[in-house]
């Protein structure tokens, strides 16, 4: 997608009913993101999130929570 940078996807600790995983992406800006979220490659991409013809992938519907950078900092030189 025109605009995209960068995904992550994070998982987080397991319990006995779930794992928690969080997505995380990076976007040239909020315009980009939001052409995204109105394409055909989202829909298919989330298809899943409200599986009504099997087992869904979530306990209840996801919750988008979108962040704006407002500090970011990268180390000069990978190697450490």
């Amino acid at each position: 997608m025109a605009g995209f940078v960068e995904f992550h996807l994070l998982k987080g600790p397991v319990a006995e009913d779930h794992t928690l995983y969080s997505s995380h992406t990076t976007w040239v800006d909020k315009a980009a993101f939001e052409a995204w979220t109105k394409s055909e490659e989202f829909r298919r991409a989330h298809a899943r999130a409200d599986n009504k013809t099997g087992e869904s992938l979530y306990l209840g519907h996801p919750k988008f929570e979108g962040f704006e950078v407002i500090l970011s900092e990268r180390k000069s030189s990978a190697a450490a």
